[in-house]
């Protein structure tokens, strides 16, 4: 696989004149997640989404939350469990959401209750649009890594890729930091899953899909909006590695 290097400019400085300078024209961003004893990491992302461009970013929570947040702009509410988390009668209004959606992004907080589970992996099996999702989500999904062919892109730290390759059969593990052993993961879980994988370690960021692999030197980067940045990339440019390898550049400059 081919190595890109970005460090001080980005790599495809394209990407970012072409992003669009009209809110109107900035592509929408459907971004599900929370349960009632969590929320605060889509919260963030929420925020990081505007930040980065999106042209509208809508939320979808469970109706649990709704007596801590009462109602607000750009949320809609969902059926719940009693455990306070998404239902699977909530599928429907969120399909709906995601059909006009040019992305998708699944955060994390969204609790390993059995129902919730089954709705992600329905959500995930009947999804035109390009699911971004996360550490948390990827490891609730293990039991059935297949669903996982169905994301656009996945976003996760060192440990849930490795858990992830494990299950699959790659024999690639990383207990320490260590570029070329998350090199050579990459290389395996996108050749096995055929779409893009975004590795978040404590140095630096690693994309890789279709062949390449990109490297962005970067410290303490913030989950979600590193996930947010890149689900807005991914939505406004049809070239799937300059845009997450750009919105890595992009997170690592914000800070």
């Amino acid at each position: 696989m081919s190595l890109v290097k970005q460090t001080d400019e980005p790599a495809f400085p394209e990407v970012l004149w072409n992003q669009p300078v009209n809110r109107r024209l900035g592509r929408t961003l459907l971004i599900i997640g929370g349960h009632s004893q969590q929320f605060s990491r889509t919260q963030e992302a929420y925020q990081a989404a505007r930040g980065a461009g999106a042209g509208k970013v809508t939320v979808a929570l469970p109706r649990s939350v709704r007596s801590y947040t009462g109602n607000i702009p750009d949320v809609e509410f969902m059926a719940d469990t009693p455990a306070g988390s998404l239902s699977r009668e909530a599928e429907n209004s969120i399909r709906a959401y995601m059909e006009e959606a040019s992305a998708v992004l699944l955060p994390g907080e969204l609790s390993r209750n059995t129902e919730t589970i089954g709705l992600l992996e329905s959500l995930l099996e009947g999804s035109d649009s390009p699911v971004i999702i996360t550490d948390e989500i990827i490891r609730s999904l293990l039991h059935a890594p297949a669903v996982l062919r169905r994301a656009g892109a996945l976003i996760a730290g060192p440990q849930a890729l490795s858990e992830l390759a494990q299950k699959l059969g790659i024999a690639v593990y990383t207990k320490t930091p260590d570029l070329q052993k998350e090199q050579r993961l990459l290389a395996g879980l996108t050749e096995e899953l055929d779409n893009y994988i975004v590795c978040r370690s404590e140095e630096h960021i690693l994309v890789g899909g279709r062949e390449q692999i990109s490297m962005t030197p970067a410290h303490n980067i913030d989950p979600a909006r590193l996930a947010a940045t890149a689900a807005v990339f991914y939505a406004q440019h049809t070239r799937e590695f300059e845009a997450l390898t750009t919105a890595a550049w992009q997170t690592k400059e914000s800070y």
